[in-house]
């Protein structure tokens, strides 16, 4: 039920805010997340923001990344070192290019490919 918050054409998608189950909360999206910081950040330059990346958002500071990520619509070098990677999206890039902020996350499937990307 949560609510793409960002959606940059030619740049990133992102999600993972709390308050974006609440449309009357619009102009506080992107403020929050669980509130329980994952408190490890693995920036790696091996792992680099493609098109496709899927990384951990945060406001400044790794080590406070939360809930919220994000996917890459094209090549971003300038978040390399920046933000961890943590996959890549492998099927499915024509729906990352139309999703528009307001956009309920539905479904999401993980498959493990770490090795590939």
């Amino acid at each position: 039920g949560l609510r793409f918050h960002r959606a940059e054409p030619n740049f990133v998608i992102q999600v993972g805010d709390q308050m974006s189950r609440d449309m009357s909360r619009i102009d506080y999206w992107g403020r929050g997340g669980s509130g329980t910081p994952i408190g490890i950040a693995e920036i790696t330059k091996k792992r680099r923001n493609v098109a496709g990346a899927v990384g951990m958002a945060h406001t400044g500071d790794p080590k406070l990344a939360d809930s919220q990520f994000y996917i890459t619509r094209r090549n971003a070098p300038e978040l390399d070192g920046k933000y961890t990677v943590f996959g890549k999206v492998l099927k499915g890039m024509d729906v990352v290019a139309k999703i528009q902020k307001g956009d309920v996350l539905k479904r999401a499937y993980l498959k493990d490919e770490a090795a590939k990307f």
